[in-house]
């Protein structure tokens, strides 16, 4: 369903280098704004901004569904920076949200009492490494 909202309609293993590109290419730009984030003097209002870009443009190709834009909601109504999905999306598919400690609880709170199953998690402070 993405590849086809972007004009490809061949399975992913056939595509070429050019048509994987023309699909990656609207995304690059965000996807560089959000690395430059997520260093230790990152803004985090900015990163929710751009989670919440990233997440309208997957939304406009298809791959969403009820549920991720309800659950989506729920955060950004309960103070979310922002929200976006991750993962192959549709029914079942997952989210994740930029919130402020001090708000985490409220919005689990929010996601559970609409039925649906959230963790808190940290941003490292360290990426994968070899000691």
């Amino acid at each position: 369903r993405f590849a086809e909202s972007h004009g490809v309609s061949k399975h992913a293993a056939e595509l070429t280098e050019k048509e994987r590109e023309k699909i990656i290419q609207p995304y690059e730009k965000i996807a560089k704004d959000v690395g430059r984030e997520l260093c230790a003097d990152g803004n985090a209002r900015r990163l929710g901004k751009l989670f919440n870009e990233n997440h309208a443009m997957l939304r406009d190709a298809g791959v969403s569904s009820e549920s991720i834009e309800e659950a989506i909601e729920i955060c950004r109504l309960n103070g979310a920076y922002g929200a976006k999905m991750t993962g192959g999306g549709g029914n079942g598919g997952a989210i994740i949200a930029l919130v402020k400690k001090t708000e985490a609880k409220r919005i689990l709170g929010a996601l559970a009492k609409s039925g649906y199953e959230a963790f808190e998690a940290d941003i490292a402070d360290v990426g994968a490494n070899c000691e």
